[in-house]
C-alpha cells in the first residue's frame, strides 16, 4: 500500500465500513492499524500531509494540546466513521492531569516510540473513594466537567506498554495512562465508532478539577512544526 493521504483514507474507509460492530470492528481496526504503524510507513503519510496546504489547514483545526499532556495531531478525520491521529508526549512538555476516565468512542492504538504505564479500573463499592465528574464535549472550545458525586473504583490490572504494543479499548473501559517524565512517547490512534458526547472522569478527593478544559486549535504553522518534529523522531 502506498501511504499517500488519499490512499490511506480510502483504505481505512473501506476496511472499517465492511467491519461488523463489536469485536469484529475492533479486530479489523487492530489489523488495519498494524499496516500503518511502522515508523517509516507512518512517515510517508505525514510527508503526504505536509505536501498539502489544504490538509495542513484542515488537520490543524482538529489538533491541540490535550489536558492529559500530549499533543493531539489529527492526520485524517472522516467523522463519524473514523479519525486517525497521533498523540505525542514531548520530553520537555508540561505534565498533564492524571484523571481516570473512559471515552466517548472505541479506539485501537499502537505505541510507535517510547511507552507508558496503563492502569485499568472498575467501579466497586469496596474500592478507593474518588470524585466522579461527567465530561461534556464542547466542539471547538474543549470540555466541561460536571460534578456527579462520590464513587469508588477498584484497580483491575496494570500494564507497561512498550514500543510496538497495540491494543483495543472499549468506550466504557476506565483507565489511566502515565508517561515517564522527561521521555518521548508517540502513539498512533484509530478512533472508530462514536457513542456520545459525554464520558466519565474520576479525580482523587481534594485534587483540583477545573470546571472547563479549553481546546485551542493549532495554527497551520504550529501544526506543520509539530509534524516536522514528528518526522525527525520517526526517522530516528
Amino acid at each position: 500500500m502506498v501511504l499517500a493521504l488519499d490512499d490511506v483514507t480510502f483504505y481505512l474507509h473501506d476496511a472499517l465500513s465492511k467491519a461488523d460492530p463489536g469485536e469484529d470492528a475492533q479486530q479489523s481496526g487492530l489489523s488495519t492499524l498494524a499496516e500503518l504503524a511502522e515508523p517509516s510507513r507512518l512517515a510517508e503519510l505525514v510527508h503526504s500531509i505536509l505536501a498539502s496546504p489544504e490538509a495542513i489547514s484542515a488537520c490543524a483545526r482538529d489538533s491541540h494540546r490535550h489536558p492529559l499532556g500530549f499533543q493531539k495531531l489529527m492526520l485524517i478525520n472522516t467523522s463519524p466513521l473514523f479519525e486517525l491521529r497521533t498523540h505525542v508526549w514531548w520530553p520537555g512538555g508540561s505534565p498533564g492531569v492524571d484523571h481516570i476516565h473512559n471515552h466517548r468512542s472505541a479506539f485501537v492504538t499502537t505505541v510507535i516510540r517510547g511507552g507508558y504505564n496503563m492502569q485499568v479500573f472498575q467501579e466497586d463499592r469496596t474500592g478507593m473513594p474518588m470524585v466522579e465528574y461527567r465530561d461534556v464535549a464542547r466542539p471547538g472550545t474543549g470540555w466541561r466537567l460536571e460534578s456527579v458525586g462520590m464513587s469508588y473504583l477498584r484497580l483491575l490490572t496494570c500494564a507497561q506498554l512498550r514500543q510496538g504494543t497495540s491494543y483495543a479499548l472499549a468506550p466504557e473501559a476506565l483507565h489511566r495512562v502515565a508517561v515517564p517524565q522527561g521521555t518521548l512517547c508517540i502513539t498512533l490512534l484509530l478512533r472508530t465508532a462514536s457513542l456520545g458526547s459525554t464520558s466519565q472522569v474520576f479525580v482523587r478527593p481534594g485534587s483540583p478539577a477545573p470546571a472547563t478544559h479549553p481546546a485551542t486549535a493549532m495554527s497551520g504553522a504550529r501544526y506543520r512544526g509539530q509534524l516536522e518534529a514528528l518526522m525527525t523522531e520517526l526517522a530516528g
